[in-house]
Formats: structure tokens, sequence, C-alpha cells
């Protein structure tokens, strides 16, 4: 809003400032862990009861469609499909993930934690085939590793990856798998999605088939420890540390290649 600074003219600064909001409004649209927005798509959890709504037009009409939990969820991960109403839910309710569909909530299966603790963050790769998880204590304590769990073999022991600072893991997601142009982005060797995770003041890239951390890059310690963070494409990710956003690109061995500082903490 308002007029351009005096200079200040043409497509490129235009195209910066649009890329900057794009990223900002991602950080600072947070919203509770029981609340989660995509695209047409509303997913809310009151009590027990998970409801699922979304809006169309034409066609495509909005519908809200509703499912009974046996208790209320710990954690919720959207993941797959280019459209709001395909790919998968997956929601964790006690020591179990129930994976379902997002076009009409119905089951798909079942994975079983392996941890005595709950699922206190979760996120769901592109492709559907990989959960990651970060338990966290019955004090709501986030834990400073991840469980990678393949939707594939609901048997399968999960791969863990614990990080040695021992601070808790404050976020935690999945690359994109195509890059803006729709070509297919870098996979690790079995064609799996690199995980992505802030913990304390750091960024890793994680390999969910192996749990090693591929790249980690550390913040200035002159300022917070990252407390929230999300990938925007198949290679960047944004992060937000008290007042401090900033953009990241895991291509690079420097990791920061942009950051902006609000004019008080978020």
């Amino acid at each position: 809003r308002g007029a351009w600074p005096r200079g200040l003219s043409g497509l490129k600064p235009y195209l910066a400032a649009a890329h900057a909001t794009y990223l900002a409004d991602l950080v600072f649209s947070r919203v509770p862990r029981d609340v989660i927005g995509e695209q047409n798509l509303d997913l809310r959890v009151l009590g027990t009861h998970l409801s699922l709504g979304v809006s169309g037009s034409g066609a495509h009409k909005a519908h809200v469609r509703s499912v009974q939990l046996q208790a209320r969820p710990s954690a919720l991960a959207l993941g797959g499909g280019d459209r709001a109403w395909e790919g998968l839910l997956a929601v964790a309710v006690g020591r179990e993930i129930k994976l379902i569909r997002r076009d009409d909530l119905s089951s798909c299966g079942t994975l079983a934690l392996k941890d005595r603790r709950e699922a206190g963050l979760m996120s769901l790769s592109p492709d559907r085939r990989t959960v990651a998880v970060v338990p966290c204590s019955d004090s709501g304590v986030l834990a400073s590793e991840v469980h990678f769990y393949t939707t594939e073999e609901a048997k399968a022991p999960p791969v863990v990856t614990t990080f040695g600072s021992g601070d808790p893991v404050s976020s935690l997601d999945f690359l994109h798998i195509t890059n803006a142009t729709g070509a297919l982005a870098a996979l690790t060797c079995d064609g799996l999605a690199y995980a992505v995770a802030t913990c304390g003041a750091e960024l890793c890239q994680i390999a969910p088939s192996s749990g090693d951390v591929v790249a980690c890059w550390r913040a200035d310690m002159d300022r917070a420890a990252f407390c929230a963070g999300q990938a925007v494409s198949a290679n960047e990710a944004v992060t937000l540390a008290g007042s401090v956003v900033e953009l990241w690109d895991v291509r690079t061995s420097a990791g920061l290649v942009g950051s902006v500082t609000a004019a008080q903490r978020v």
C-alpha cells in the first residue's frame, strides 16, 4: 500500500516485494494446531470432532464432512494432491496415526507409534509416502528428535533422527517435490522428499530413509532461537526467530539468502 520509495521502479523490485509478501504471509499467518487452512480447505477440531470443509464454485460446490474420533488429536498434517479435495490427512490420536482420505474422510490405514510418547508435531510428505513425527512429553514439551514412518508398511519401525543440541524441535516440514517450473526437485536416492526441521538455532535438512542430517545451518547466536519454520519451495525454507524472518536456500553452503526484522517480536 502507498507509493513506492523514491528511486525504486521497474519489474525487479516489484517481484522482490511480491515474493517477500508471500513469504511473510506464510510465517505470520500461523494458525493453532487444531485449525489447518490450505487453498480452499478448512480443517477444524472441536474436542473429538473433526470437520473438513471444502469451498468451491461451479461444478465444485462447497461441502463439509466430519468424523468422530476416539479422543482429541495431538497433531494434524495434510499432504499430497494438487487440489484441496485430494491427498491424505494424518491424525495423531494417542499412540496411533490415522490416515484419512481428504475427499470423503474415509480411513485408509493406521500407523502404530513405536514410542510411548504422543505425537506433538507432525508433517506428511508431498508424495504421501512418509509421516514425520516429533514426540512430546506429557507436559507438552517437544523432543529433540524426529521419527520417520513409512505409510507403505504399517508395521515397519521408524527411522529416528536425534539432534545433538538437545533443544526441542520447533518446526518440521518437507521440501516440495517439484520446482516452480514443474520439474522434479532433488530427491533422496530412493526418491523421497527431504525434510527440514528447526531445533534451537539450527536449521537441518534430513534424509527420511536413513535419518541422516545431510546439511545443517546455524543462525546468528545474537538473537533468539527458531520458533517456527516452513518449506516454501523445493529448495527454500522460511524461518521465524523472535522478530527476525529469514529465507534459506538448501542448495547453498551459506544457507541464508535474506532476512528482515519486524518492528516487534512476533
